[in-house]
This record gives structure tokens, C-alpha cells and sequence, in this order.
């Protein structure tokens, strides 16, 4: 055994890599107890998340690989009031 677990799932997503792994000191413990020393979590389709159980980093994908937030995903002073509107007209309710 080369010291990789593959965690396949098909509702992998960053937010369950991160929430349900990467931040679950016990889960990471157990991991380095057993000594896995790379966890795969993937899908097998498009979603691939490498971390290197040894250092405590994600590997994969870099930091780099991330979405630049644009304008768009920026919130906005509007935020602070119940409604906003967005350039179609649509109005949003943030609570």
C-alpha cells in the first residue's frame, strides 16, 4: 500500500472537502494514525481535491486554480438594506 485513500463520491464538492474533511481535525487524526499520507476525494468526473494528509495542505487544486472573484461576486453596500436590485430589475431579498 503506497499510503493513499480515495474517497469517491458522487456529490463531491468543495464545500463537503472542506467542511467534512480538511476541517475535521478527528477525520484528518485518524487519517495520519493509520498512516494514510494523501487523500484523494473525487468524483471521477470533474472534481478532484489532493491533500497531503503529512503536511496538512491541499495539493490539488492549487491555490492558484481559484476563482478570481469578479465585480459581480463582490457584495455590494446594498446588502446592508433588505432589498437590492440587480441591472435586470430582479429584486433580492438577503436576510
Amino acid at each position: 500500500m503506497d499510503g493513499t485513500y480515495i474517497v469517491h463520491t458522487k456529490r463531491a464538492n468543495s464545500i463537503r472537502f472542506h467542511a467534512n474533511m480538511v476541517s475535521n481535525r478527528d477525520y484528518i487524526g485518524a487519517l495520519q494514525r493509520a498512516g494514510i499520507k494523501t487523500l484523494i476525494y473525487t468524483n471521477d468526473k470533474d472534481v478532484k481535491f489532493v491533500y497531503d494528509v503529512k503536511a496538512n495542505q491541499i495539493i490539488e487544486p492549487k491555490p492558484t486554480d481559484a476563482v478570481t472573484p469578479t465585480a459581480e461576486h463582490v457584495p455590494d453596500d446594498r446588502r446592508a438594506w433588505a432589498y437590492s436590485e440587480r441591472p435586470s430589475g430582479q429584486k433580492l431579498q438577503y436576510r
